[in-house]
């Protein structure tokens, strides 16, 4: 599900995103410390990715055949989740630094 911004920038909305992989991202960045590059389709076809990837990453999908565009970290096309995950003996809350924006339990 993808919502509009009243700047007209499109943000993706966790509603369509299985709670299995939103509590593996969590997970994972709490362990790393350091928010994942991110990979993203644009219009017209091209994959977006993050700055970040290695250079094997972006020449497998050449070979494969892909358009590439590499985007700067916090291209607004990138990232934006606040999350909170209920565990049995208490919470676990995740933001991507990338944005505005928090995930607090109270």
């Amino acid at each position: 599900m993808k919502e509009t911004t009243p700047s007209g920038a499109e943000t993706h909305v966790l509603g369509d995103i299985p709670f299995e992989l939103t509590a593996d991202l969590v997970i994972r960045l709490m362990k790393v410390r350091k928010v994942p590059p991110s990979l993203q389709r644009l219009v017209d076809g091209a994959v977006a990715l993050e700055r970040g990837h290695s250079e094997s990453v972006v020449q497998g999908l050449q070979q494969a055949g892909h358009l590439v565009e590499v985007l700067d970290y916090g291209d607004p096309l990138f990232g934006g989740a606040q999350t909170i995950l209920a565990l049995d003996n208490g919470y676990c809350a995740a933001s991507d630094p990338r944005r505005d924006g928090q995930a607090v339990v109270l």
